[in-house]
């Protein structure tokens, strides 16, 4: 039950996803039937633009139509437009013959009315046309031209997708270190930019190089993060030639069976989708390892159909490779009519790919590019040497400007020492003085001290004195007042002995008791 519901959210999701693809076709439909005829050739050079995610060959109808309408108005640019999109039609439905001949001509019009966006956007074009054609010096040539104008313009992401074309170049020609330079090249402008539209196919490109170069270890890792978003998160283009790259490194490390593995996976979903390239590819490389397991039945099985898709493809270079393995095979078979026949083949079709012209023009081509590079480099290298002139002019200006502010510094620190010293010595001066005259009050207050203690010695001696004299003048009164005389003199003594209590009392008054007491013990 559960894995029925499974089975219809599947669906139901697989037709939301549909009709979301299909909406943009459904909408420019609608507009196509409301528009007048001659007016409507943006509607069908977008529809042409996309069915080829359903069917080339609807697409090309309506490429077609468009350019019909583009020639009735003798409008240029969509006369360019139109052509450009015929020839990358025709290149999708590997009539590559075709596709060279409407590229070219809409390339005339280009350049015949400078309309320099799409002669460039043609240039990389017809490189890859070539390229699938086996023409390298020419896919060289015209990739090499659409370089140099988006480098100018300074356009990073189809600079990145020339240099990545151009690495396919030098892969097809077996230069693997300089088709790994061109690939690193893109990949670098790619990660700056953050455009990450083909940069699955780009690490597989990079890991076919890597292998070739003997960098196994390295190329499995780099393949490995690839594989990892297969088959769920990559469509069937990327997963097939993961899988072929995948048994091109496996093939390089001994490991036929897993290498069987991993192309018959690839030339599976190959023919599934009609990627008649990579069936070729896959057909190359079984028959390889056929070959070298003896196992010759399989190996002629695949490589007659290979044969077979020769007469509706124009893949010169993978057409040789099927000759020599053919070659291969007959050779071990003892077959010397068959091996004569295709020795032959393999001699006419090097010939056509590898001659003597195109690889002087590779030479030349190659020469060229090298020169401009290192033009390049030396243009860099001079500018390089220019701002660091200016920066050692600047930086000359900069330690003059710190020398000058260290002078005043040094200044400014001697002027601050000198200041703190005087200061230093001044305080020290101060403190000597304020020391004297602390010396001189504490002498003061000693000598001040023992004069207070004198006096009041001497009052207290004074007091005693008086105090003894005061008891004897009360003594003789009170002696006096107990004589028997009369009355007045009675009363005289009295008088007496009262004044001197009182004088007694003050004098206690004037000089305490104990002061008194330590005189009189002393």
């Amino acid at each position: 039950m559960k894995l029925l519901i499974r089975i219809i959210t599947l669906l139901c999701f697989s037709s939301s996803c549909l009709y979301a693809q299909n909406s943009r076709i459904d909408s420019l439909k609608q507009k196509l039937a409301s528009t007048p005829e001659l007016e409507s050739f943006e509607i069908n050079f977008q529809l042409a633009r996309e069915y080829p995610k359903y069917s080339n060959e609807i697409a090309m109808k309506f490429a077609k139509k468009a350019n019909s309408l583009a020639c009735s108005k003798q409008d240029s640019l969509n006369i360019v437009r139109s052509l450009r999109l015929m020839g990358q039609l025709y290149r999708r439905l590997d009539n590559l013959d075709s596709a060279t001949y409407f590229l070219q001509k809409s390339l005339q019009v280009a350049v015949r009315n400078n309309f320099d966006a799409e002669r460039n956007t043609i240039l990389n074009g017809l490189g890859i046309v070539y390229i699938h054609q086996a023409k390298y010096d020419l896919a060289l040539y015209y990739l090499l031209q659409s370089a140099s104008f988006y480098e100018r313009s300074n356009d990073k992401s189809m600079v990145a997708l020339v240099q990545n074309n151009l690495g396919v170049v030098y892969y097809k020609l077996n230069d693997f270190k300089m088709a790994l330079k061109h690939y690193n090249e893109s990949l670098a402008i790619k990660i700056s930019i953050k455009d990450n539209y083909d940069m699955d196919v780009l690490l597989i490109d990079i890991c076919l190089c890597l292998v070739y170069l003997g960098n196994l270890e390295e190329a499995r890792e780099t393949l490995n993060s690839v594989l990892l978003k297969c088959p769920s998160k990559c469509d069937d283009n990327i997963f097939l030639n993961s899988l072929y790259t995948s048994g091109i490194r496996r093939y390089r490390s001994n490991n036929l069976h897993k290498a069987e593995n991993d192309f018959l996976k690839s030339y599976s979903i190959a023919k599934k989708n009609n990627n008649k390239r990579f069936i070729f590819d896959n057909i190359i490389c079984l028959s390889k390892i056929y070959l070298k397991q003896g196992v010759l039945s399989s190996a002629e099985k695949f490589l007659e159909e290979g044969e077979g898709l020769i007469k509706i493809s124009d893949f010169d270079l993978e057409e040789m490779k099927l000759y020599e393995q053919f070659r291969s095979l007959y050779k071990i078979k003892r077959n010397y009519k068959k091996l004569s026949l295709y020795q032959e083949k393999y001699i006419q079709m090097k010939d056509s790919v590898s001659n003597e012209t195109q690889t002087n023009n590779l030479m030349r081509l190659h020469a060229e590019s090298a020169e401009k590079e290192n033009k390049t480099q030396l243009a860099s290298q001079e500018q390089t040497l220019q701002l660091k002139e200016e920066i050692i002019n600047k930086q000359l200006g900069i330690n003059v400007l710190i020398g000058f502010a260290v002078a005043l510094l040094a200044i400014l620190i001697y002027v601050l020492i000198k200041i703190f010293l005087q200061r230093k010595e001044a305080n020290y001066l101060l403190n000597k003085k304020v020391l004297e005259r602390s010396d001189e009050l504490l002498q003061n207050q000693q000598s001040l001290t023992l004069a207070i203690e004198q006096r009041d010695l001497a009052l207290a001696k004074l007091s005693v004195d008086l105090s003894n004299a005061i008891e004897s003048m009360k003594s003789l009164c009170v002696a006096g007042v107990n004589m028997k005389t009369d009355p007045s003199t009675q009363r005289y003594f009295e008088e007496i002995n009262t004044t001197t209590s009182t004088l007694s009392m003050s004098l206690q008054g004037i000089l305490p008791e104990s002061k008194m007491m330590r005189v009189s013990g002393s």
